[in-house]
């Protein structure tokens, strides 16, 4: 009713994290997402989408 958003830091694997700093990194832009902070930059490569056969 008071508007909260509950946004779990649960870490994606779709990006393909090689280090524990990746999967940081995209926790945090998510979270910023939440806030409509925008970065210069993305923390990590976004999914967009698969590619139509």
């Amino acid at each position: 009713e008071i508007g909260a958003q509950i946004t779990p830091l649960m870490p994606a694997f779709y990006h393909q994290p090689k280090t524990i700093d990746d999967i940081i990194n995209q926790s945090i832009n998510r979270l910023l997402d939440q806030f409509e902070i925008e970065l210069p930059q993305d923390l990590f490569q976004r999914w967009c989408g698969s590619i139509a056969n």
